[in-house]
């Protein structure tokens, strides 16, 4: 998912990726039976979070997402009702 060969910015979080560059779910025998369902349960759970009021991201540091090498590691979140 990020092979300089094959993708223009391989370090770019872009929405207009083709669908074959994504392997989140796996590929070939080892591909996820639930990703369909998820494809549209996980974007749908995020979007229902992000409009909660007081639901933010924490502030300073902790705030930032953090990578382990190409991969989000962490990033703390608030919430206050």
């Amino acid at each position: 998912m990020v092979d300089e060969d094959e993708l223009d910015t391989p370090d770019e979080f872009r929405l207009d990726r083709p669908a074959h560059h994504d392997l989140n779910f796996g590929y070939g025998r080892h591909e996820c039976h639930g990703r369909y369902i998820s494809r549209v349960q996980i974007p749908e759970a995020i979007k229902q979070l992000l409009k909660l009021p007081g639901f933010r991201r924490a502030a300073g540091d902790a705030g930032k997402l953090e990578f382990d090498g190409p991969f989000p590691k962490s990033m703390f979140v608030e919430y206050a009702a």
